[in-house]
């Protein structure tokens, strides 16, 4: 019997407009989709819900997209810099939910505001413009860029390379890392460009979007790796149900 493809929860950005016959929209851009169908998975679109313990029990791996800027007081700020585009709450409420809930064995893969959202998650921080730290505007300009990670890290494992390129968008970045995560990826100016969890099985955040960057193989050892620990986390769940 053909082996079922694993099936990969993955959130969009929501933009809530009560004025508009619409009464909003949710945004996915293709790339993150066409990246988890090349490698193997099957997408299937989160949308806002209060109900995410039942999407928690359908899918075997989630994938948190980029978006717009985490609102400040997420990290505890009052400060809100002029630069930032704040998405709408529903967003974050809809993620944190679903991490409220989360099975420790469950793989995430966190892409530029996905890794800002585990960090702020577990009461990291954040520099709300990273310019005015690095002094340059070269991680906003949707250009390549080369990215040091760190052996010894699962990001090193998935990628199997210690220098990476990706396509970088962000103006915001890590600041303080979160209690239980470790740095796996940096830039040489000293921005961190990826975090991953050290309890859970396999919580991994770029800043970089690897999706958009198919064309280097250790961004698509990235993904395969996500496709790879979610096809075993779904064959766990099913000898569970199996043994009870």
């Amino acid at each position: 019997m053909k082996q079922k493809r694993p099936i990969i929860g993955i959130t969009s950005e929501s933009v809530k407009d009560p004025t508009h016959f619409t009464g909003g929209k949710f945004t996915l851009s293709w790339n993150y989709v066409e990246a988890i169908n090349q490698m193997g998975g099957v997408p299937l679109f989160i949308p806002y819900t209060e109900e995410c313990e039942s999407i928690l029990e359908v899918i075997d791996g989630l994938l948190l997209t980029g978006g717009f800027d985490i609102h400040p007081k997420r990290y505890g700020e009052t400060f809100m810099h002029p630069k930032n585009r704040v998405q709408d709450d529903s967003r974050y409420e809809l993620e944190k939910r679903i991490f409220d809930l989360l099975p420790i064995e469950m793989p995430v893969l966190g892409i530029c505001y996905g890794c800002q959202f585990m960090n702020t998650y577990f009461s990291g921080t954040l520099h709300q413009h990273t310019p005015e730290i690095v002094g340059h505007e070269k991680h906003h300009q949707n250009q390549d860029q080369t990215y040091e990670v760190l052996q010894g890290t699962k990001l090193y494992h998935a990628m199997q390379k210690n220098i990476v390129t990706g396509n970088s968008y962000h103006h915001q970045s890590i600041d303080q890392v979160a209690d239980r995560f470790r740095v796996n990826a940096v830039h040489p100016d000293g921005t961190i460009e990826g975090i991953e969890h050290l309890d859970y099985a396999w919580m991994v955040g770029v800043q970089w979007h690897a999706e958009r960057s198919l064309s280097y193989p250790e961004n698509r050892n990235l993904f395969h790796t996500f496709i790879q620990k979610s096809m075993d986390y779904r064959e766990t769940k099913q000898m569970d149900k199996i043994s009870f």
